[in-house]
This record gives C-alpha cells, sequence and structure tokens, in this order.
C-alpha cells in the first residue's frame, strides 16, 4: 500500500536559547486514508529540563515512559491543538499560504508561522541524532561559544565525545554547564560596558550606536553553519544583519 510519511522533532528553547529536541513525531498517511502517528521521546532530554519550562506532551502520557506512543487514524491533542481542521472556513488558504496542496500536519506545523498559544512547544525539520567530536567543532570556539556548542547538543540528544571519552548527559552536568555558559555570558557584557565607559572617560568613543544583536542567537547560528544545518543567507536573514556584521561578530566571539 502506497503511503507518504512526514517526521519532525517537538522543541522547546529555554531563557539562554537553547534548543532542546523532546520527541520525534511521525505522521503517515496511506492511500485509503487511514493514517497513523508515532511519538518518539527523547527521556534523556526531557530529564534535562525543569516543570517550568516544560509539563508534558499534550496527550501523551510521558510518566509511562513508553518507547513509543502510537495513534491510529486518531488526530493527537497536541496536533488538534494546532493544526486547523477541514472545516474550518480558510482552511485551504492556510495550507496553500505555506506551500502546502494537502494537509500534511507535521509539514504543516514546520512551515506555519502562527504560533499556539497554550505552551512554548514547536515543531522543527527531523534531523538523527549524531556523535560529535568536540576538539573538531569548536577548533575556532572561546570558551563561551564551546559552553553554548556542548549545551546544544547535549539538548539535541547528540553524543559528545573529547578524544576517547563520552560527556555524560545527566541533569547535574547540564545545569553546571547552564550556571558556566550564563556566567561567562554576563562577565563578557560587564567587559563590553567597562570597555565603552574607559573609551569615553578617554574620549575615544565616538557615541556610534552599535548593531543590537542577540549574543545567544548569534552563537546558536554559528553553531548550525558549523554543523552544515543552515547557510549563511538564511543565518543573517534570522540575525537580521549585514555579511560584514556577522564576520565582525564572529571574529568577536569565536577567536
Amino acid at each position: 500500500m502506497n503511503r507518504i510519511v512526514s517526521s519532525g522533532l517537538i522543541c522547546v528553547k529555554n531563557r539562554l536559547n537553547v534548543e532542546f529536541s523532546l520527541c520525534k513525531i511521525e505522521y503517515t498517511l496511506y492511500e485509503n486514508g487511514a493514517f497513523r502517528y508515532v511519538f518518539t521521546p527523547y527521556y534523556d532530554v526531557i530529564k534535562l529540563l525543569d516543570d517550568d519550562i516544560f509539563q508534558g506532551i499534550p496527550g501523551i502520557e510521558l510518566e509511562l515512559k513508553k518507547k513509543e506512543y502510537i495513534r491510529e487514524n486518531i488526530v493527537p491533542t497536541f496536533i488538534s491543538e494546532r493544526v486547523p481542521s477541514e472545516n474550518r472556513e480558510n482552511f485551504h488558504e492556510l495550507i496553500e499560504e505555506v506551500g502546502l496542496t494537502y494537509m500534511d500536519p507535521i509539514e504543516y506545523l514546520i512551515r506555519s508561522k502562527l504560533k499556539y498559544s497554550g505552551d512554548c512547544l514547536y515543531i522543527k525539520p527531523f534531523i538523527e541524532r549524531k556523535i560529535i567530536n568536540l576538539n573538531t567543532l569548536v577548533s575556532k570556539s572561546n570558551s563561551l561559544g564551546t559552553t553554548k556548542i556542548i549545551l546544544d547538543n547535549l539538548a539535541a540528544g547528540n553524543k559528545i565525545v573529547i578524544g576517547d571519552d563520552l560527556i555524560e548527559n545527566n541533569r547535574i552536568t547540564f545545569i553546571t554547564l547552564e550556571y558556566i555558559y550564563e556566567k561567562s555570558y554576563q562577565d563578557v557584557k560587564v567587559k563590553q560596558q567597562k570597555g565603552i565607559y574607559k573609551a569615553k572617560n578617554e574620549g575615544k568613543y565616538c557615541g556610534r550606536k552599535p548593531i543590537k544583536v542577540d549574543e545567544l542567537l548569534f552563537l546558536e547560528q554559528i553553531e548550525l553553519l558549523n554543523n552544515n544545518d543552515t547557510n549563511l543567507d538564511d543565518a543573517l536573514k534570522k540575525l537580521n544583519i549585514s555579511k560584514s556584521t556577522f564576520y565582525r561578530l564572529k571574529k568577536k566571539y569565536h577567536q
């Protein structure tokens, strides 16, 4: 029987702009109209999160610790809360807006700019987990950028090796790295402010208003570029900066 299969990752971000890949979601549509959803939770990532960031996936009883949660010919709560039903007045307009000719719930949620107000969960394209060699990945990163790269990869469920050793992905390790990263980030901000204050006192600061760039978002885009998960043009659009500004900031954070 012919079928169409699409998949994505249910994600959430914390205050440090670290993206957690919580669960793989797969949708299969068969030629006879039957369909199936399969949720595959990443419990090793879920355990890293505080309750104030993640309260569960609607309709999925994660406390049962099942490897998979399957819904046959039943639209899961997670989907019904976020995807317009066929009897909605502007249903066809909505799917056309995201470039679809038929409703593929996973692809719709990946492409749609509409945000669900009930929680902070969202779907991105599915990416297989990887084994990351940290020495290769952070060869041009400073300590701040290196810490963010480690956090991002642990939150994605990737395995990180340093030499022949594997970083253990547990909550203690993760919150320790979060603390180090946040403190390092604040130290950078303080150092920047002190430099500006000193330059002003010495008459070297011309008062040019700097372009505001979210450092956390910038470091995230650097990591995506290093992993070939995005391209420069998309990164520039995401950051809303010019190519020259991008390379200036890259030099600043990744000596």
